[in-house]
């Protein structure tokens, strides 16, 4: 009895120091930390495993430590459609911790990941007691209703290759060691970029394809740079007015 005693305290002080890192977590104090250690499980998983089940019943909150996983849902015919990626120091699975309903989503880990689970009751009560946390979850909902919204316009108005041009400006960003060159590093797969933009991989590949020979983008070892900006937003705005006119 002693030595389990032993063994689940030091287990207490490992998921404590490793939620302490967790960014959402950073600023709570030991008694609350302490609260949700108590009621923590510390879970593995391997590289394309099966996380969370859509309308699995389980509402824990789960706590990213290394790795990185995505949450995904599927269309009837089977086609993977992509909502968000999270990495070491994110959380997810609070929707179903907060509203007790079953889970919307599927999550599948990229990688070997640490995940840790959190009682939902737990995750409730230090909603109650600490408005930062309850605020930053609330921002965090925001920022999903934005998101959300911005995918169902896409969906409805866009023409599959303009979805991927928007899909590729909204990963775009100036590189680093050449300021006035934009880049998309790393390159997602031609599958994610499909997912996210709600498409086929092999529309991906076709876009691309015709961006390269156009010269508007050049892909270079893990990373696309992308040469005339400008040409890729106005083919995107030229689509979704093509788009629009043939709905009218």
């Amino acid at each position: 009895m002693y030595e389990f005693k032993l063994r689940y305290e030091a287990m207490n002080q490992k998921i404590n120091l490793l939620l302490s890192k967790i960014e959402l977590l950073k600023n709570i104090n030991d008694k609350d930390l302490n609260d949700l250690s108590n009621n923590a499980s510390i879970l593995n998983y391997n590289s394309a495993e099966q996380i969370i089940d859509r309308n699995a019943q389980n509402k824990d909150i789960f706590f990213v430590i290394s790795g990185s996983v995505r949450v995904v849902n599927y269309s009837n015919s089977g086609r993977e459609i992509a909502f968000a990626k999270f990495t070491e120091g994110d959380y997810f699975g609070e929707i179903s911790a907060i509203d007790g309903k079953p889970r919307s989503a599927n999550v599948v880990a990229i990688e070997n990941c640490v995940l840790i689970s959190v009682k939902r009751e737990s995750f409730i009560d230090l909603l109650h007691r600490n408005s930062k946390i309850s605020f930053l979850i609330l921002k965090r909902f925001t920022e999903i209703i934005r998101i959300s919204d911005e995918r169902i316009m896409d969906l409805s108005t866009l023409r599959a290759v303009q979805r991927v041009y928007v899909e590729l400006l909204r990963r775009t960003d100036k590189d680093v060691a050449v300021p006035e060159l934009w880049v998309i590093r790393p390159m997602p797969s031609h599958s994610l970029i499909a997912s996210l933009a709600g498409t086929t991989r092999e529309t991906v590949a076709r876009v691309l394809s015709n961006l390269t020979d156009a010269k508007i983008v050049e892909k270079k070892s893990k990373a696309l740079y992308i040469r005339n900006k400008n040409k890729l937003e106005q083919l995107a705005e030229i689509t979704n007015s093509q788009a629009s006119i043939s709905k009218n």
